[in-house]
């Protein structure tokens, strides 16, 4: 259909068919009322609108296998009952809201950007897969999840209740809680990534990938954070209730450690943290460096500060309960 100005759609049945929307205005479900299914086709095209819809309620409710939005702008507002692929889905400037039924896919193997807008969101608790995006926030309610955003990405509020794959070509930033069930993998290819939020859930595993000592890492999780063997960062900035690691990390910047109430355990002999070290609040902590290592401050631990290095250089206030050091000169 096309039309000159805004349109409310009622019941589109098109079977296995393509259906075609161009309307340079708002589409609305009928009257502002959610009264079901709006349309269901083999393949939606929709083409300029300027809105869809006013909030999840009165916008479109389809069960579609394939959806594209060509022009779009404003915001977006679509329920789909059982899943779809995503075509080229372009909605300018503003949000697009994805309420999934069932799980989302690309159409097209990767060649084409899935999600173009300024905030995607998608809920509904369902797996995405491979899907490209170009927006600037981000926001999942999903299962089973990958993503592959073209430059950086911000994460609003985002419960993903399996894994999560997110590679981005810029930063990575939040501004909402993340809480992960399964095992994360964040990589952005040399960027800095800031996800400090300290609400933070990360119930899995987590590993970033394409890290050197030209980005810096800063994570907050809620729950006891293992840090990956092999991470290569600038400055390291952890903040978790607890902190341990799987193999050797190098830090080139400074380094900074926060585990409240709990311990930080980073012994492996490999370590190498080259710029200065803070531990601003742990109950015990111990800390290796292959060479000299500088400690910072304010650094508060409660009770046992266990330091092995080639030396030890104290530049800062540090505060503990007992403090081991090596017997040669530290300072």
């Amino acid at each position: 259909s096309s039309a000159a100005s805004d349109v409310y759609k009622r019941q589109v049945n098109a079977g296995t068919g393509t259906v075609a929307i161009n309307v340079p205005g708002r589409v609305d479900d009928v009257a502002g009322a959610d009264t079901g299914l709006d349309i269901v086709a083999g393949t939606l095209n929709v083409s300029n609108t300027t809105n869809i819809g006013t909030d999840i309620n009165d916008g479109l409710n389809i069960n579609v296998d394939v959806l594209t939005i060509t022009g779009g702008s404003g915001d977006a507002f679509i329920t789909e009952a059982d899943g779809l692929a995503a075509g080229a889905v372009d909605q300018g400037a503003g949000t697009l809201t994805l309420d999934m039924g069932g799980a989302l896919t690309d159409d097209d193997a990767g060649t084409t950007t899935n999600f173009t807008a300024s905030t995607l969101l998608i809920t509904g608790n369902n797996d995405v897969t491979s899907i490209e995006t170009d927006v600037t926030n981000l926001g999942l309610t999903t299962a089973t999840t990958t993503v592959e955003d073209v430059s950086g990405v911000n994460l609003s509020a985002s419960t993903i209740s399996s894994t999560l794959d997110l590679t981005t070509t810029g930063a990575i930033t939040q501004s909402g809680i993340v809480s992960v069930t399964a095992a994360t993998t964040i990589d952005s290819n040399d960027n800095d990534i800031t996800l400090s939020d300290t609400g933070n859930i990360f119930s899995g595993s987590v590993t970033f990938n394409n890290l050197t000592t030209g980005s810096n890492l800063n994570i907050a999780d809620s729950t006891p954070l293992d840090l990956q063997s092999g991470l290569t960062i600038g400055d390291l900035t952890v903040n978790a209730a607890g902190i341990t690691q799987s193999g050797p990390l190098t830090a080139s910047g400074t380094t900074t450690l926060t585990a409240a109430g709990s311990a930080i355990t980073l012994n492996n002999i490999a370590n190498d943290f080259q710029g200065t070290t803070t531990v601003v609040s742990a109950d015990s902590a111990t800390l290796v460096d292959q060479n000299a290592i500088t400690l910072g401050g304010p650094s508060t631990v409660t009770n046992l500060f266990d330091v092995t290095a080639d030396a030890i250089d104290i530049t800062g206030a540090v505060s503990y309960t007992h403090l081991t050091l090596p017997t040669t000169p530290y300072v």
